[in-house]
């Protein structure tokens, strides 16, 4: 799946997209564009999403230039689960230009 948000400027939350997301429980590859996105506040709610996908086996996160973020600790945890769960084929997360991102 390939959802491409690049250049929404005003989207500030995707917390109606994360919990859309597991329902799709066969689904094996992931691919999800913010870039630019530079309203977006947090993708905490993605990360707790993306830890309950198990079918997943390649996931690639582009946030580049998400400049209002300020952490993705929650991402993290979520991809670090689907990797402890088992063997990824790909995991890719682009930060450049998250400015105000601190964790």
């Amino acid at each position: 799946l390939n959802l491409t948000f690049a250049g929404c400027t005003n989207l500030e939350e995707i917390e109606w997209l994360s919990r859309g997301l597991v329902k799709l429980v066969t689904l094996s590859t992931l691919e999800m564009s913010f870039m630019g996105c530079s309203s977006l506040r947090s993708v905490d709610d993605l990360g707790r999403s993306l830890a309950l996908m198990q079918s997943l086996d390649e996931v690639r996160l582009q946030l580049s230039g998400c400049s209002s973020i300020e952490s993705v600790e929650e991402l993290q945890h979520g991809l670090q689960t689907l990797r402890d769960s088992k063997p990824l084929r790909g995991c890719e997360l682009a930060v450049a230009g998250c400015f105000s991102l601190q964790r």
